[in-house]
């Protein structure tokens, strides 16, 4: 055995000579074989102005103490400094390639690596370590605000599903590839990875801040910010290649109050007990970090709105629009030390009122982390203030339908949170599929199908129907409405069958309905004019079976809807 092993270490120091001689042609390298030294990195990219921290890994069987210098080839292009043990520090200073040399005192161990030198401000990199509560709270959204407001900005989260402090310790020990990483670059393009190794990808790139997160089930539970969070953010310093690098606690929320999560239990079910535990652990934990993230705080000012636990779309995760808005401006608050409250951006998917309050509630928590902030202002939902000008245009089924078009792909997904009209305006009008129709819709596509009416056939093939012997109706809801204002509404559905027709009724203030006839329908719309919204911004729409269905399964259904403001004339 100890033969074999002489025989591989052999191997790879020469290969080390092989690689000394791809970096620097000029110099002749004649390393001991009993002994070596290493730069840990073969390259590193920087832009004009970065700083990065290099280390150079020695033959620690050796039992001596090496004394290293450094030396970068082209000063023009970068400059490195002598560091306390075997680290040096670079820093880029013009757009170039050079090469960084160490070598021990006594000239007989050397190695270099390369420095690529980009022009242009780099961007802020950010590193989460977690069990996934990061990636609901910061990913996109955030992605997009730092776009929206020129800044420049990668978002890297490591996960772990119910992965604690003391587990990423752990890792970090045993060098562990187990965790999924999501990379989303400064265009906001998303990849995810699986099996990656956490101290690996600590070192690997010049992370501007790493923040860290408890487990879900253990973020109210003290001892681990006491215990293992210390440990944990040190070994992160003494990894991360930035010298100015910041660790962060990312302080996560509380369950929903009718939560059926066992953990919850441990906190007798009690919303505001589990948010109190969870803001008195972070308190533990913040004299060993730089700064928090106070998204548990924002969200729980969140629910003192009218949205309530709307903020999150079941027991644990947050809503995809307004309550991961809360969380990424409490995250942008952090990064950049913005106001949030008086930031010009404009989230397009919510109105100016969801707006202000979602960012009041991220800025009250960023001043007060300790303490739940009333929104006295925004106990009632907001008046909209998009007035509809131009078509909303809906296609209903599997098949998709480029823009102007809404897709609601199947009748069992998620609302529509916020229809853009034929213009691409938000109109933050909400679409839901109130009673549900037959499953799957794929059952009735049909690709044969045309239309006179200038409608896209991917419009056309596919629906949401009813077995009406089965099902009677099916119905969605509109809401968010401009009140005062009234509504245009035309319906077209085709099957492919004889004595089908569906009845379409409306209802707000008042009320309207229309039938049509479904069979190889290629020509004719219902329509439905001069409907004024409830006094809660709500219009109601039920399909049911027309008055001349005689079909033996009674079947009715919609394939696409326009929705105009009263008067207006389609081309």
């Amino acid at each position: 055995m100890m033969k074999r092993h002489k025989t591989i270490l052999l191997q790879a120091l020469c290969l080390a000579v092989t690689l000394f001689a791809g970096c620097a042609d000029k110099e002749e390298v004649r390393p001991d074989v009993s002994h070596y030294v290493r730069i840990s990195q073969p390259s590193f990219n920087l832009n004009v102005g970065e700083t990065t921290i290099i280390r150079a890994l020695v033959d620690a069987n050796d039992g001596q103490n090496y004394n290293l210098t450094w030396e970068v080839e082209n000063t023009q292009v970068a400059q490195v400094e002598q560091r306390a043990g075997h680290e040096g520090l670079i820093k880029a200073l013009a757009p170039g390639k050079t090469v960084v040399k160490v070598e021990t005192s006594d000239h007989r161990l050397k190695y270099y690596a390369d420095v690529n030198v980009a022009e242009g401000e780099a961007p802020m990199r950010l590193l989460t370590i977690g069990c996934g509560r990061a990636i609901d709270a910061n990913s996109l959204l955030l992605s997009q605000m730092a776009t929206a407001t020129g800044k420049k900005l990668v978002i890297c989260n490591l996960s772990i599903p119910q992965a604690s402090f003391k587990t990423h310790l752990n890792n970090i020990k045993q060098e562990s590839n187990s965790y999924a990483y999501q990379r989303v670059s400064v265009e906001g393009n998303s990849n995810t990875q699986k099996d990656q190794d956490l101290r690996k990808v600590i070192e690997e790139e010049n992370w501007d801040f790493i923040a860290l997160e408890e487990a879900t089930e253990m973020s109210g539970m003290a001892n681990g910010y006491q215990t293992s969070l210390p440990q944990l953010a040190q070994a992160i310093k003494s990894l991360a290649t930035n010298p100015n690098v910041k660790v962060l606690l990312h302080q996560t929320w509380a369950y929903a109050k009718t939560a059926r999560n066992p953990t919850f239990a441990s906190y007798g079910n009690d919303q505001k007990k589990m948010f109190d535990s969870i803001t008195n652990a972070v308190m533990q934990g913040k004299p060993h970090v730089d700064m928090v993230i106070p998204t548990g705080t924002a969200i729980q000012n969140g629910r003192t709105s009218y949205l309530g636990d709307k903020v999150l779309k079941d027991d644990i995760d947050l809503d995809p629009i307004t309550g991961r808005y809360i969380a990424a401006l409490s995250w942008y608050e952090t990064l950049f030390a913005t106001d949030v409250s008086a930031l010009s951006y404009l989230n397009p998917s919510l109105s100016q009122y969801d707006n202000k309050l979602a960012k009041t509630a991220a800025h009250a928590a960023a001043t007060n982390l300790q303490e739940v902030t009333e929104l006295t202002e925004f106990k009632e939902k907001g008046p909209n203030e998009f007035v509809l000008k131009c078509p909303i245009y809906i296609d209903f089924g599997p098949i998709e339908t480029p823009a102007p078009f809404n897709n609601y792909k199947h009748n069992y997904d998620a609302p529509l949170a916020n229809l853009l009209d034929s213009a691409g305006n938000s109109t933050y009008f909400n679409f839901a599929v109130t009673t549900h129709f037959s499953k799957p819709e794929e059952n009735l596509v049909r690709r044969e199908l045309t239309n006179s009416l200038g409608l896209p056939k991917t419009a056309c093939i596919d629906m949401f129907w009813c077995d009406g012997k089965k099902l009677p109706k099916g119905a969605f809801k509109l809401s968010y409405l401009n009140k005062g204002m009234k509504y245009t509404f035309y319906f077209y559905g085709s099957i492919n069958d004889r004595n089908t027709c569906t009845k379409y009724k409306v209802i707000g203030k008042n009320e309207g309905e229309a039938e049509l006839v479904n069979d190889f329908n290629t020509d004719k719309m219902a329509v439905v004019s001069g409907i004024e919204p409830k006094d809660d911004g709500t219009i109601d729409i039920e399909l049911s079976m027309g008055s001349t269905n005689t079909h033996w399964a009674g079947f009715f259904g919609i394939n696409a809807m326009i929705i105009t403001p009263e008067g207006h004339r389609l081309r």
